[in-house]
């Protein structure tokens, strides 16, 4: 044990944990009954419009090593997303959303978008 006490936690952190708490709670609620987590449900969002390089998730910051890979996997499994092969390198995949992914995407923006409103 320390003799001193420690400093406040700085405002910003506090505030940041709060932001990814109810972001949390909100995803949870928004995915009732479709079958996937609230990590799955932010790295659809992520995901958008775009077609990404796998590894780009973990160097981004967005999620760390393992969890990427078992992610992907069911959301593949899950017929959220597609992974395919970067053009000459086997070795990188690029991943991209389904039609049943973007409409999930579409579906969660727009109910976190209405909660915040609501939340305002």
């Amino acid at each position: 044990m320390l003799d001193t006490p420690l400093p406040p936690m700085p405002d910003h952190v506090l505030d940041a944990k709060s932001r990814h708490a109810r972001l949390v709670d909100q995803l949870r609620r928004a995915l009732v009954g479709v079958g996937i987590t609230h990590a799955q449900g932010l790295m659809i969002m992520t995901l958008g419009n775009d077609m990404v390089p796998a590894a780009s998730l973990v160097q981004d910051g967005y999620y760390d090593g393992t969890n990427p890979s078992y992610n992907l996997s069911a959301l593949e499994k899950a017929g959220f997303i597609r992974r395919s092969i970067v053009p000459g390198d086997r070795r990188k995949r690029l991943v991209s959303l389904t039609y049943k992914g973007l409409e999930l995407c579409i579906r969660l923006r727009q109910k976190l978008a209405v909660r915040e409103r609501e939340a305002a």
